[in-house]
C-alpha cells in the first residue's frame, strides 16, 4: 500500500527519486552479488568437484548466464507479447490505449514481473537451503531492497496513460505476480537438490544480480543528466545500499555442506 504513496511524493522529483532509487538498488545488489552469491557459490560448486578448473569454468558459465537471463527474459516477453523493442517510458506513454495494445502493455509488465520474482524465489531457496538462515535473509534483504524500484516502475505503468489501470487494480496485479517468489523457495526447498547444484543457482544468481544492478540500474542514473549535487547523492544511496548489505558480513558464516555454516576460523 505505499507504493502510490511513495508514487505520489516522488512525481515533483521524478528523475532525482528515480536516480537514488536506482543507485540505491544497485548499490544493494552488487554488494548481495560480490559480497555473499558469487563467493559463497564456490565453496558449494567445490563439494561436487576437486579440480580448480573443474570449478572454476562451471562457476564462470553459471554466471555469465546469469548475466544475460534478463535480457533473455525481455526480449521473450515482447516478442511474444508484440511490444517488440519499444519498451522505454516515451514508448510506454505513446500507446495508443486501444484495447488489444493494453492487453499487450499490460501482459509483458506482469508476466516479466512474474519471471523475474520466480527467479528471485529459486535464488532464496538456494541461499536458505545451501547456506543456512543467517545467508537467506541476507539475500532477502538485497532482494527485497532491490524490488522496491521494480514495482513502482510496473505500478507506475499500469496506472498510466497507456494502460489507465485503477490503483487498487494495479497493486492487486502486481500482488499476485509477485507470489511467483514463493512458487521458487517452495520448488527449490521441497525439492532434493545438492550442494554442489545449490552453488551452481547461486552463481547464475550472482549473474543475475550483477546485470541489474550494471547494465539497467547505474546506467538509469547516467541517462538522468542530474545535477553534481544530485550526482552526489545518488553516489551516496549506492554506497548506502553496499553498506546495509555488507554490514551482515560482520557477523557472516561460510556456507558449509549440510546447508550450515562454518565460521571464519574453520577452513573450508
Amino acid at each position: 500500500l505505499t507504493v502510490p504513496a511513495i508514487s505520489k511524493a516522488a512525481a515533483a522529483n521524478a528523475a532525482i527519486f528515480d536516480g537514488l532509487l536506482s543507485a540505491f538498488s544497485a548499490g544493494t545488489l552488487l554488494s548481495c552479488a560480490f559480497f555473499l552469491l558469487l563467493f559463497e557459490s564456490t565453496h558449494l560448486i567445490g563439494e561436487g568437484w576437486t579440480g580448480e578448473v573443474d570449478v572454476l569454468w562451471r562457476w564462470g558459465t553459471m554466471v555469465l548466464a546469469g548475466f544475460v537471463l534478463p535480457a533473455v527474459i525481455d526480449v521473450s516477453v515482447h516478442a511474444s507479447s508484440g511490444e517488440g523493442a519499444k519498451t522505454d517510458e516515451n514508448a510506454i506513454t505513446e500507446a495508443t490505449g486501444e484495447p488489444r495494445s493494453k492487453a499487450r502493455l499490460i501482459g509483458a509488465v506482469l508476466l516479466g514481473d512474474f519471471m523475474h520474482n520466480l527467479c528471485d524465489g529459486f535464488f532464496l531457496g538456494a541461499a536458505f537451503k545451501g547456506c543456512g538462515a543467517g545467508f537467506g535473509w541476507g539475500v532477502a534483504l538485497g532482494t527485497i531492497l532491490h524490488e522496491l524500484p521494480q514495482e513502482l516502475a510496473d505500478y507506475t505503468v499500469l496506472t498510466g496513460k497507456g494502460v489507465g489501470m485503477s490503483p487498487a487494480r494495479a497493486l492487486l496485479l502486481n500482488f499476485l505476480s509477485g507470489l511467483s517468489v514463493i512458487i521458487g523457495v517452495l520448488a527449490m526447498n521441497l525439492s532434493d537438490v545438492a550442494n554442489p547444484s545449490v552453488g551452481l543457482l547461486l552463481a547464475f544468481g550472482g549473474g543475475v544480480y550483477v546485470y541489474i544492478a550494471a547494465v539497467e540500474c547505474m546506467p538509469k542514473v547516467h541517462r538522468l543528466q542530474l545535477s553534481a549535487k544530485h550526482n552526489a547523492l545518488c553516489l551516496l544511496a549506492f554506497v548506502v545500499g553496499t553498506v546495509i548489505i555488507g554490514l551482515i558480513l560482520l557477523d557472516h558464516e561460510h556456507c558449509a555442506a549440510g546447508g550450515h555454516a562454518h565460521g571464519h576460523g574453520h577452513g573450508h
